[in-house]
């Protein structure tokens, strides 16, 4: 897997072999884990985990996990599937994002299905996540 960082304040970034997400709100920084990015033909689930994922989870006013969320959906925007006919798709952010196993789980859907075959490549920005040969 070939990564770097992709964004100064937000987005992935590889260290120590472990690709991390870096989320950034207002003077606050979280930094996660990505754990695993499952794609289907008209679907996708990032899972990353946080040290305070569950006591925001948990929160009954849920202003803060809001905040935390759009943070989220801003550090991921940009993922893309390249195919191998040379098209790309950009998918969109996440639809929902709860807790499942200590994990947060960002189920993200499109219209119309895909070849997942068809994936070479899988991008952020200017991140390869992903390389068909990896």
């Amino acid at each position: 897997m070939r990564t770097h960082q992709a964004h100064e304040k937000e987005g992935i970034c590889l260290r120590e072999d472990r690709l991390l997400l870096r989320l950034q709100k207002g003077e606050s920084e979280a930094l996660g884990e990505l754990l695993s990015l499952e794609l289907g033909p008209s679907s996708a689930v990032w899972r990353f985990r946080f040290a305070d994922a569950e006591q925001v989870h948990a929160d009954p006013d849920q202003r803060e996990l809001m905040v935390w969320l759009g943070a989220g959906d801003r550090a991921l925007a940009g993922l893309r599937l390249r195919f191998a006919d040379g098209t790309e798709l950009a998918l969109p952010g996440a639809m929902s994002s709860p807790l499942e196993n200590g994990a947060v789980c960002a189920y993200l859907g499109w219209e119309k299905a895909v070849d997942i075959h068809a994936v070479t490549r899988i991008t952020l920005g200017d991140t390869v996540l992903w390389t068909r040969g990896d």
